[in-house]
């Protein structure tokens, strides 16, 4: 079975990069004694925290033994996100009853459909 692992065991707050990379390194000690599940329920970390979280663990080699718990459907969309842009493969499950599946990366860019009519609109486009 995989360690459990609670992201409010590893830092009290999960706004920032830096306390992502931090916690991101603590996941990566425990991932050296075998996968780790990296539960998210009761907290909405965000963007910049996710995002030093996994680019740390893809720096340990240890992004592929980690499998993040939520039932968030934002957090699952910055995981996405993360995924996307960063080019990785990232492994996630709703609960602990469920089974793990890589989350599918999204696009972060949404294209305009009418770039005629926000020309006209911005002060800022060249027309």
């Amino acid at each position: 079975m995989e360690h459990v692992v609670h992201i409010l065991e590893l830092t009290p707050s999960t706004l920032t990069r830096p306390r992502g990379e931090e916690a991101g390194r603590q996941v990566a000690a425990y991932v050296k004694a075998g996968a780790v599940e990296f539960d998210l329920d009761d907290t909405s970390p965000s963007l910049s925290f996710l995002d030093g979280f996994v680019l740390t663990l893809r720096e340990e080699r240890a992004l592929h033994l980690v499998t993040f718990i939520t039932k968030d459907s934002v957090v699952h969309e910055r995981l996405a996100r993360i995924s996307a842009e960063r080019d990785v493969t990232v492994y996630a499950r709703p609960g602990v009853a469920h089974t793990k599946a890589p989350i599918a990366p999204t696009q972060s860019l949404e294209v305009d459909e009418h770039p005629e009519q926000t020309r006209r609109h911005s002060k800022f486009a060249q027309i």
